[in-house]
């Protein structure tokens, strides 16, 4: 290998196109040389990652790893769903319950409230008013001056 390009310009013809010719040899060797080392390297590099993949990951074991994942969170998404509808059940039954105590009192409620309308109006029917008294009044001065006549 050469450490300096061989002129190519030296005014002689045949040893111009054979320095042309050695340089472009030359560097294709440089080439070819370093394409080699690099297909080398790749090659090693390639062959450890191989062992490194066949080390960790085995897609048989993988598969079967991922299958049994899925099947334990499968049953744990089925036991928090079980969870979860037995407490909407028990908070649906309680708001019944609840729903129920406030209707029942809600008809108390108004079974009062009527019933104290009724009592007012019977005591504002038997109450004295200012006609009643006016007529008393009238009647017994009536009475009265009959009397004293």
């Amino acid at each position: 290998m050469l450490k300096v390009p061989r002129p190519e310009n030296t005014g002689r013809k045949h040893e111009d196109t054979v320095n042309v010719f050695c340089n472009k040899l030359e560097v294709f060797t440089h080439g070819f040389a370093h394409l080699h080392k690099a297909d080398l390297s790749l090659n090693d590099k390639l062959t450890k990652i191989d062992a490194q993949i066949a080390q960790k990951v085995n897609t048989e074991d993988f598969k079967a790893k991922v299958k049994k994942t899925k099947k334990k969170l499968r049953t744990k998404m089925d036991d928090n769903h079980k969870v979860l509808e037995d407490k909407i059940k028990a908070l649906e039954a309680k708001l019944a319950g609840r729903m129920d105590g406030l209707d029942r009192k809600i008809d108390e409620l108004e079974k009062h409230t009527t019933w104290r309308i009724k009592d007012c109006e019977d005591l504002l029917r038997s109450r004295i008013n200012d006609t009643y008294v006016d007529d008393a009044i009238r009647l017994l001065e009536e009475r009265l001056s009959k009397e004293v006549e």
